[in-house]
């Protein structure tokens, strides 16, 4: 049985919250080594145990949706049709752990109220140490953040929603 990509999500989740140092997994033809350190030789190795369009993409410098509409949802469990704030909904361009600030301990990027630029840099998604800035693609205010910090999201999911200037 080959690992999915929800599989090793999963995995490297679990090892993200670990003290572990290094975490090797081998299983047939699947051979998985990551490691905390830098200075580690090895990188995370899987051909052809993973489909090839499971690899993290390039944050778009759009939101990949909108939604208009003047519910309240709060809750972010979202799908595509959902009604959430009126304004433009901000969704994960991969899957990935969700981080609000650039380190542990730091400021969010934005707040509730935040005044953002299209370029502005709402959070950063990372996987297997690769991190992706997700901008906002829009001039507006935050008006809901639907993500803890650290959550792991799937791609396309609701992280934001930022009402653009003029409505």
């Amino acid at each position: 049985m080959k690992p999915t990509m929800d599989d090793v999500q999963v995995v490297l989740a679990r090892f993200d919250e670990s003290d572990w140092d290094e975490l090797h997994i081998d299983a047939g033809d699947f051979r998985l080594h990551v490691s905390k350190s830098p200075r580690s030789e090895r990188a995370v190795s899987a051909p052809s145990a993973i489909a090839p369009a499971a690899a993290p993409q390039q944050a778009p410098t759009a939101p990949a949706a909108t939604t208009p509409g003047a519910g309240a949802d709060d809750t972010g469990a979202g799908e595509q049709g959902d009604e959430l704030a009126e304004g433009v909904v901000v969704r994960a361009p991969s899957l990935g752990t969700f981080y609000r600030s650039p380190k542990p301990g730091a400021e969010p990027y934005v707040e509730v109220g935040s005044e953002v630029t299209a370029s502005s840099q709402l959070c950063l998604l990372e996987v297997m140490k690769l991190y992706t800035a997700v901008e906002a693609g829009v001039d507006g205010v935050i008006v809901q953040v639907l993500v803890d910090d650290s959550a792991l999201v799937e791609h396309g999911q609701p992280l934001f929603v930022v009402r653009p200037h003029g409505e």
